[in-house]
């Protein structure tokens, strides 16, 4: 029931949203221009500064869209909600930035603080090598302590002095 609600309400938010299109495209642009007479002065920011419009220079047709959901505000739960799916869908991912993906799901809550709370990059470099380096010598003290490796770093060594003997 709640499925097919949110259906028709999406159906009318599309029926309105091409109401509202083709009653600018066909009717208030041309009301507009037919009453716009004298040059105006707008300030555009884009352009740095006053721009002046003169109505004849832009009197066209104009596409109008209507883009009907993006005027619903989101709540704050549905914005958990659909970071927590992003969360879930990405994690792990090689292509996506992690520390990243976790920051945005961080600060959907309130008082969370991903600046504070995550590692920075290179702390989390430092403690990759710090592991690889344990690791490292982990294996070199689990096949005899390091002494095979001496070995096999230096078999000339070992070669030249059972000749000698």
């Amino acid at each position: 029931m709640a499925q097919q609600n949110l259906i028709r309400d999406d159906e009318l938010r599309d029926i309105m949203a091409d109401t509202l299109a083709d009653l600018f495209q066909n009717k208030i642009h041309n009301l507009v221009f037919q009453n716009w007479k004298t040059k105006q002065v707008f300030e555009v920011t884009s352009m740095g500064g006053w721009v002046e419009v003169v109505p004849s220079r832009i009197k066209g047709n104009y596409d109008v869209v209507v883009v009907p959901d993006s005027t619903i505000p989101m709540s704050k739960a549905m914005s958990k909600d659909e970071a927590a799916t992003i969360f879930q869908m990405l994690n792990g991912d090689p292509l996506t930035d992690q520390l990243a993906l976790r920051r945005q799901m961080l600060d959907k809550f309130e008082g969370m603080k991903s600046e504070e709370l995550l590692k920075k990059p290179e702390v989390i470099e430092q403690e990759q090598q710090a592991a690889q380096q344990q690791e490292l010598l982990m294996a070199i003290l689990q096949h005899g302590g390091g002494q095979g490796n001496v070995r096999a770093l230096k078999p000339k060594q070992g070669a030249a002095s059972a000749k000698n003997a």
